[in-house]
C-alpha cells in the first residue's frame, strides 16, 4: 500500500514471521497403534488446548515429545513420536477479530490532495487484488461512519 500514490502511509502490528511449533497428528498411524480416534484431541467437533506438563529439563526442545507416552485402548503405552511430529513453522504471534472473524489491522493515512473515498477505493482495490477470493474489507472509525 505505501507503493500507491493515493496512500501516504500504512502499516500493521501484524508479524506473521514469529517462529512457532505445530503438532502434526496421523490419525490413521494413531488408530494403527490402538487409540480408538483421534478424541485426544477434538471431541464433538470442538478442539482443545491440552497442556502438558513436566520439569524444565524435560520439554527445552521439541524432540523431547519424543520422550511423551500415552496408553492406548489396550493400555500400552504409546511414545507420542510414534504418531506426531513437531514441525517449525512461522505465524502472527497473535490475531486480531473483528466481528467475530479473524482479522488484520491496517492503518493508512491518505497522501495529500486524496480524499477518504479516494483512499478507501484504493485500499479496496488492492486487498482484492492481492487476496484470494472469500476474504473481505471491514472499516472501522472514521470510515465505517
Amino acid at each position: 500500500m505505501n507503493q500507491s500514490p493515493q496512500i501516504a502511509s500504512a502499516s500493521t502490528s501484524v508479524n506473521a514471521d514469529v517462529p512457532q511449533l505445530s503438532l502434526g497428528v496421523d490419525t490413521e498411524k494413531a488408530e494403527q497403534l490402538g487409540f480408538v480416534s483421534i478424541e485426544i484431541f477434538c471431541r464433538s467437533g470442538c478442539i482443545y488446548r491440552v497442556y502438558v506438563q513436566g520439569e524444565a529439563n524435560v520439554r527445552d526442545e521439541p524432540d523431547d515429545i519424543a520422550w511423551l507416552s500415552l496408553l492406548n485402548a489396550g493400555s500400552e503405552t504409546v511414545p507420542l513420536a510414534e504418531f506426531v511430529e513437531v514441525p517449525f513453522a512461522t505465524s502472527a504471534k497473535s490475531i486480531p477479530h473483528f466481528d467475530l472473524c479473524r482479522s488484520v489491522v491496517v492503518i493508512a493515512r491518505a497522501s495529500p490532495g486524496v480524499s477518504a473515498g479516494q483512499a478507501q477505493a484504493a485500499i479496496t482495490a488492492m486487498i482484492e487484488e492481492a487476496l484470494p477470493a472469500g476474504y473481505d474489507v471491514g472499516w472501522t472509525g472514521a470510515f465505517y461512519q
